[in-house]
């Protein structure tokens, strides 16, 4: 209907006044009308926000807004005053307009059915102005003044989150979208320099990106970031096609607030390979079982049964949450993770015994058969306090399967202790930063690097292979080819029919099969060319393929 802010007085359906339903409410002052107001047309977003605010607080309402439509240039028909107006339709709806546990009671201890109050306002024919077109006010309840006070700051339309915090509320731990991106980033013009900094930074990786999977997760009730989950389309490709076993692992302290997480699998020339981040507060309670789930909603369903081994970064309560999430997989602890927490623990014994138990309970996590993991803990049994062994019996040694070195994964997990080494030092670039963009800048240029890959090639190793494939003049080719990659400057990216690869000077497209090139040398010779081989580096394919040497070199 189209009448302003009516006056209300009863419950619909209570025969009793609202203050004998309510007992412990305060009745509040009848709703001041349209008219009190002044009018029902406004010429500013600003002024319709603190007309309504003050009427808010004077009956003691709580509105949220429940959907809008900002104008955009083409619906102004002036251009004039679009701007100051900024929204073609909102909704505000009463906070109590969805039934939960938080819902307002009887006093019988009921839940109160959704209160129906709502009230709409629309941009004017010529967009120059902001109408009320209808408004239902009969709330089905009352508040408490205290409550009423302790909520109507974060419920004030001027307060300078109000929207952003809804908008961030929706989007909080799902995908984003670019538009989700762009929606934030119109609405962010009041927040902080270093959120704003943040968000263009996300909206400028989607542009470069469109496939990238980015999640921000948001603090209830505040617009303070808690965590940036990361994954671009060049990572989901690489768990896509290998993801045997995944390893996920607290990487560094990014700043005061930070943790930046990563998780790595093995390609198929056994390097590790990046395929997510995830920066959180320091406090986030379950961050490598949240890591988990994203990982696993980036990829389609058939890969999640190729998982065979997480190894994780995660106290022994988390990796229970993970075994829920994959029941079929094995997971581990990491065993530089298990040394920390254990020997954390060995701050608490005798300064006398502390050195020896290190050494006990290193030996423990790295025993290599069940007899040395016995002899072990005899020792620890000697040593130890009864405190400590308690602790031990009862916390580790019921779950010794997950982080000891003779049980489930053994030479892999030593292996990617060696692939997080190495990832550390390519990371040292970018190991102090102030700022959560700062972090992302320097994260995107860490994968966009192409050194990064270079840096540790054995090129002994490839010469050795192809040294038993073929006669020496085709051995030679195939290194002029090769040897150039780690002096070379590479950009790689993914088309329709395979790899754009520049090297540089020119551009060249490799097949999806990464056996073919477009460029002159291999047209030539048909041999490998340095594109292909560089395509394969970034892609995790093995760079020593049989399939090359396919005509008789003898």
């Amino acid at each position: 209907m189209d009448t302003a802010f009516e006056e209300s007085g009863k419950i619909p359906g209570l025969e009793q006044p609202m203050s004998q339903s309510f007992p412990h409410c305060t009745m509040t002052q009848k709703p001041v009308g349209i008219n009190n107001l002044g009018r029902k047309e406004f010429l500013s977003w600003a002024e319709f926000r603190d007309v309504f605010d003050r009427w808010c607080k004077k009956n003691k309402y709580l509105f949220k807004i429940k959907c809008y439509k900002t104008l955009s240039r083409t619906d102004s028909t002036s251009g004039k005053n679009t701007k100051g107006v900024k929204y073609s339709f909102i909704q505000l709806v009463c906070k109590y307009s969805v039934v939960n546990q938080c819902s307002l009671r009887s006093s019988s201890g009921e839940l109160l059915p959704p209160c129906q109050a709502n009230i709409i306002v629309q941009a004017g024919p010529q967009h120059d102005r902001l109408i009320v077109i209808h408004s239902e006010l009969d709330h089905n309840h009352e508040i408490v003044e205290e409550a009423f006070e302790q909520l109507f700051p974060r419920f004030m339309l001027k307060a300078k989150p109000f929207l952003f915090l809804e908008m961030a509320s929706n989007i909080s731990k799902q995908f984003l979208t670019l538009n989700d991106l762009q929606e934030l980033v119109q609405e962010s013009y009041d927040e902080e320099a270093s959120l704003r900094d943040l968000l263009d930074e996300l909206t400028l990786i989607f542009g470069k990106d469109p496939k990238v999977k980015i999640k921000l997760l948001f603090y209830p009730d505040t617009a303070e970031v808690e965590g940036i989950f990361l994954m671009t389309s060049a990572m989901r490709n690489l768990l896509h096609r290998f993801p045997s076993v995944l390893y996920i692992y607290q990487t560094m302290i990014l700043n005061d607030d930070f943790y930046l997480y990563t998780a790595i699998c093995e390609d198929g020339n056994q390097k590790g390979r990046t395929c997510g981040y995830f920066i959180t507060r320091k406090e986030s309670q379950t961050p490598a079982r949240f890591m988990v789930v994203s990982l696993m909603q980036s990829i389609p369903e058939f890969v999640k049964y190729s998982i065979k081994t997480v190894v994780l970064h995660a106290n022994l309560d988390e990796l229970d949450l993970v075994e829920t999430l994959l029941p079929n997989t094995t997971i581990l602890m990491s065993q530089a993770h298990a040394l920390k927490l254990l020997q954390s623990r060995i701050r608490e014994e005798k300064r006398s015994v502390q050195l020896k138990m290190k050494k006990i309970i290193c030996n423990l996590v790295f025993s290599s058969t069940n007899e040395k993991y016995k002899r072990n803990l005899r020792l620890l049994k000697a040593t130890a306090s009864a405190s400590f062994l308690d602790y031990y019996l009862n916390e580790w040694h019921l779950h010794k399967e997950s982080w000891v070195a003779c049980w489930g994964l053994q030479d892999p997990r030593m292996r990617f202790d060696n692939h997080v080494k190495t990832h550390m030092q390519s990371l040292e670039p970018i190991y102090i930063s102030t700022s959560l963009t700062s972090s992302i800048i320097g994260l995107m240029n860490h994968l966009q690097s192409f050194k990064v890959l270079t840096s540790t090639l054995d090129e002994n190793l490839i010469t050795d292979f192809y040294h038993k494939l073929c006669d020496p003049a085709y051995l030679k080719l195939i290194q002029e080819e090769f040897s150039p990659i780690k002096k070379g400057f590479y950009s790689i990216g993914e088309t329709v029919g395979g790899f754009s690869v520049h090297d540089g000077v020119c551009e060249f497209v490799v097949d999806r099969l990464q056996l073919q090139c477009s460029c002159p040398i291999f047209s030539l010779r048909g041999l490998p060319c340095r594109h292909i081989f560089a395509a394969r580096l970034w892609n995790g394919e093995t760079v020593l393929d049989k399939k090359f040497i396919q005509k008789d070199n003898s």
